[in-house]
């Protein structure tokens, strides 16, 4: 059975999670603690050699970062087709999932780490990063609700990648502080993907 080392609050092992109960691929789950710096011990780099999470052991093949996996996982489950085979179709999602990882997702990530689990974890907010973040973040947005306007989904008429990957990032964005009223395409594609079944197992809102 796969295993996949991760921390449960981390948008980029929820993502690989999304995935792994989208595709129903039987998996078990191994937290690794990234308080007590697990991730840096010697043990987890001979599982890990970059020492972040997730990572995913598949019967001895193991594969770091996300999208990575993500990909690995649905080129692997046909069955259900969340990662286009056509070359070109390929290449818009990638491109997708790229700008909302690198340009929205990440800032998001940031944010939501000031604005909301650094109370959890008990770690000073670095308060003068916030109104930054938040200007980043709105200046990426049109693209993605312009795309949402044309289509239920970020690639067009059926879940991908695309939205399982940016999910994790932005769906606190109420406990971010960040007001995406502006975007209500964006809102709703929030909403729709809140209801999915493998969100709510993942208890994500």
């Amino acid at each position: 059975m796969p295993r996949l080392y991760g921390h449960p609050h981390s948008p980029y092992t929820q993502r690989v999670l999304l995935t792994l109960e989208e595709l129903d691929i039987p998996f078990h789950f191994i937290p690794v603690s990234l308080e007590t710096k697990e991730n840096l011990t010697r043990d987890f780099f001979s599982i890990n050699p970059f020492g972040k999470v997730p990572t995913l052991d598949w019967d001895g093949f193991k594969l770091a970062e996300s999208l990575a996996i993500m990909r690995f996982l649905s080129s692997s489950n046909r069955s259900l087709s969340l990662y286009p085979s056509d070359l070109k179709e390929r290449a818009v999602m990638d491109q997708w999932m790229d700008y909302c990882n690198i340009h929205i997702g990440i800032p998001f990530t940031q944010l939501t780490w000031i604005e909301y689990w650094s109370k959890t974890y008990g770690v000073k907010k670095t308060s003068e990063r916030v109104e930054p973040l938040k200007t980043k973040i709105l200046k990426q947005l049109p693209p993605l609700e312009q795309a949402l306007e044309a289509s239920d989904y970020i690639c067009g008429s059926s879940l991908s990648l695309a939205d399982l990957s940016l999910l994790p990032q932005v769906i606190l964005y109420d406990k971010s502080k960040i007001d995406l009223n502006s975007f209500p395409k964006i809102l709703a594609w929030i909403k729709k993907m809140a209801e999915r079944n493998s969100t709510k197992t993942l208890k994500l809102v």
